[in-house]
């Protein structure tokens, strides 16, 4: 009778123990497939917020053509700005002899039209005068005050020093000053263009005395 009695608690603690196994390999993986599912949803969660974060390709694109384009316009600026300075002297020189002389259709072709209206009164209130023939003696090279550009228009301010003969003659033409002297000028004159041509000219926008 021992023996039984032993033999069948021996049996029932190999099934406990067996049971206990089985139970133990179901809640680890049960536990496993949690584990599983929650870092698939954190590297949803991640991926989801770097989409949010991150530019789209789209707009990445419009960010590099912004930039191409500014960059491409400050070029193009540039290149205008080196071609006005080149330009700048005789246009100057043809601006201040057409209006010491009268010369409105010159005038209208180079200024703009507000700046046309003033020399017009300005040549119109000295009617009664004489008018002026003018001769540069000696200019300088022009000094660059600022640089503005707005949309698609460029507008440089330069300062310009130059020395000029204004002679004034009489009805025969002749100089009535017998010894004229050279007059020292100093003017802050904005030349403006149209980038969006390429045919476009400068033209004086504004007028000014510098010091």
């Amino acid at each position: 009778m021992p023996q039984e009695t032993d033999a069948s608690a021996f049996i029932s603690v190999l099934s406990v123990l067996w049971l206990y196994w089985i139970v133990s390999g179901w809640i680890e993986y049960f536990q496993g497939l949690a584990r599983g599912q929650g870092a698939s949803q954190e590297q949803q969660s991640l991926a989801y917020s770097a989409s949010e974060m991150a530019p789209s390709a789209g707009a990445a694109a419009c960010l590099n053509l912004d930039a191409f384009a500014s960059a491409s316009l400050q070029r193009e600026a540039a290149a205008a700005i080196d071609d006005l300075l080149a330009r700048v002297l005789p246009l100057y020189e043809t601006i201040v002899t057409a209006f010491d002389a009268g010369d409105r259709a010159t005038l209208r072709i180079l200024v703009e039209p507000y700046v046309y209206r003033t020399f017009s009164e300005a040549i119109a209130a000295r009617a009664g005068d004489c008018e002026l023939e003018t001769v540069f003696s000696r200019l300088e090279p022009p000094e660059i005050v600022d640089v503005a550009l707005e949309a698609m228009r460029l507008q440089v301010s330069l300062r310009l020093v130059g020395e000029a003969f204004r002679l004034s003659r009489d009805a025969a033409g002749q100089v009535r000053e017998k010894s004229p002297r050279p007059r020292r000028t100093v003017d802050a004159w904005t030349f403006a263009r149209d980038l969006s041509s390429r045919d476009s000219a400068w033209y004086l926008a504004a007028t000014g005395v510098a010091g």
